[in-house]
């Protein structure tokens, strides 16, 4: 919405294969904060294929609560950068969720994880 990312499912699933988008909300979330968690995890997914620098990446997108959750591999801490740079300006558009936790790794192993509160 007023985002342009807002392409359906269909555009969040093609050229980012093993990646996804899921929400689960908390246990007493209502079934509107639930769908909107999930069309805010397919429009996060969404820009991420479409943008050109990281269209390429296998990148999951998971939103919970107040938290948006970005995993998997990326080549390197300019992709890692970009990807949460895309995350937050669609994140931008949507109050309720306020934290994006970037757990990307750089290469094919290892761990990493920032908490950060997203601005807006």
């Amino acid at each position: 919405m007023g985002n342009g990312a807002d392409t359906g499912t269909g555009a969040a699933s093609s050229g980012a294969t093993g990646s996804g988008a899921s929400a689960t909300g908390d246990a007493g979330a209502s079934t509107t904060d639930k769908m909107g968690f999930v069309t805010l995890g397919t429009n996060i997914k969404a820009a991420l294929v479409g943008n050109a620098k990281t269209k390429g990446m296998q990148i999951n997108v998971d939103v919970k609560g107040d938290t948006v959750n970005l995993s998997g591999t990326v080549a390197s801490q300019a992709e890692k950068d970009e990807a949460e740079k895309v995350a937050r300006k669609v994140m931008s558009d949507h109050k309720a969720v306020q934290k994006l936790k970037n757990d990307l790794v750089l290469g094919s192993k290892g761990s990493a994880s920032t908490d950060s509160n997203a601005k807006g």
